[in-house]
């Protein structure tokens, strides 16, 4: 199995481990890296400013936060706290640490079908790539499955550097079968908004071209809302289509830009859409909200939506918006998300 290699550098001053209170008011952040929290949860370190927290998982080794094979395991957002309320956190008690599914917050995947490799790799241990995770082993002749966990070949290198205000996570993978990259992911907060902007850049640093489709799964999960139901709504920045007649529910109803739950999600029950993007990116649009609660997690994105998937299940509502990235050797991509959180009621 390959060995990762992580280096962590931490710049500018930082708040004292009691937090920022001798900091300005409106200068963000980092709480300097420490030890495991309790209950033997992974370590995290801490951004924020006057009117946002944002707690922030390390990437590789004994104190990852995320350790799965599905999703980038950079910049894992564990909890943010606004305005004195929660967003994010676990969005469901009984997921086992380690499960494809252990995350929280946006939680970005790149490749849910077909990762760069896996078709052409031989089924008996061939080597394909998961971005933000590394090369990974086929272990048998059925299509690519994001729950099943595939051995380990090179897990890559991750750096991370931790400003005030902001945090960098590089992951840099080379591999046999032409297949290299630079992913660079950085969480930068507002200077004084309940709001954080999550950058990415791209290089193709191998000899093929790279074609992936990156999305957010979005793990939208408010504080004191313990089931998804009619006071939710999720609301588009466009009028999606339904892409099959199957992704209908009947307890899930679409009007225009809004999706509504007509009925709570009890007894474990999910639900499961795939709607229509949109070509135009200034309507890379998602509001999240509990309206009993009046709170709110506003996203929005800067690239075209390949199509929009939504699932909730739990305590949570997930609109994922699809964006695809192509990249001839040699070129990169740099593209962000903004994400906002609102509070009406205290």
């Amino acid at each position: 199995m390959g060995m990762s290699r992580c280096g962590i550098a931490v710049f500018g001053a930082l708040a004292l481990a009691g937090g920022a209170a001798n900091a300005a008011a409106d200068a963000p952040t980092a709480r300097a890296p420490g030890g495991a929290e309790h209950n033997g949860a992974p370590p995290r370190f801490v951004l924020e400013n006057a009117r946002m927290t944002v707690r922030l998982g390390y990437p590789d080794g004994e104190r990852a936060l995320y350790t799965g094979q599905r999703f980038n395991r950079g910049g894992v957002v564990a909890e943010v706290v606004a305005d004195g309320r929660r967003f994010f956190g676990r969005w469901k008690a009984d997921v086992p640490r380690g499960a494809h599914d252990d995350i929280s917050g946006p939680a970005d995947e790149f490749d849910i079908e077909n990762p760069p490799g896996y078709a052409e790799a031989d089924p008996e241990g061939g080597v394909f790539i998961k971005i933000g995770v590394g090369a990974l082993r086929r272990s048998g002749p059925k299509p690519y499955q994001f729950w099943t966990e595939y051995p380990m070949s090179d897990a890559g290198a991750w750096d991370l550097e931790i400003h005030p205000g902001s945090a960098r996570y590089t992951h840099r993978l080379k591999t046999d079968i032409g297949f290299a990259y630079r992913l660079a992911k950085t969480v930068h907060l507002h200077p004084v908004e309940p709001e954080f902007t999550l950058t990415y850049t791209l290089v193709n640093e191998g000899e093929r071209p790279l074609e992936t489709l990156q999305y957010h799964h979005n793990f939208c999960v408010f504080e004191n809302v313990e089931i998804v139901g009619p006071e939710w709504t999720a609301t588009l920045g466009y009028a999606p289509a339904w892409l099959a007649p199957e992704n209908r529910h009947e307890d899930v109803r679409l009007e225009g830009e809004r999706l509504r739950f007509l009925r709570p999600l009890e007894n474990n029950r999910s639900r499961w859409m795939s709607l229509g993007g949109v070509d135009d990116a200034a309507r890379h649009r998602i509001r999240v909200a509990h309206e009993a609660e009046g709170v709110a997690i506003e996203i929005s994105g800067d690239q075209p939506i390949e199509k929009m998937n939504v699932y909730a299940q739990a305590r949570a509502v997930c609109p994922e918006p699809f964006v695809r990235i192509r990249l001839a050797p040699g070129a990169s991509k740099t593209w962000s998300a903004i994400y906002r959180f609102s509070v009406t009621r205290r």
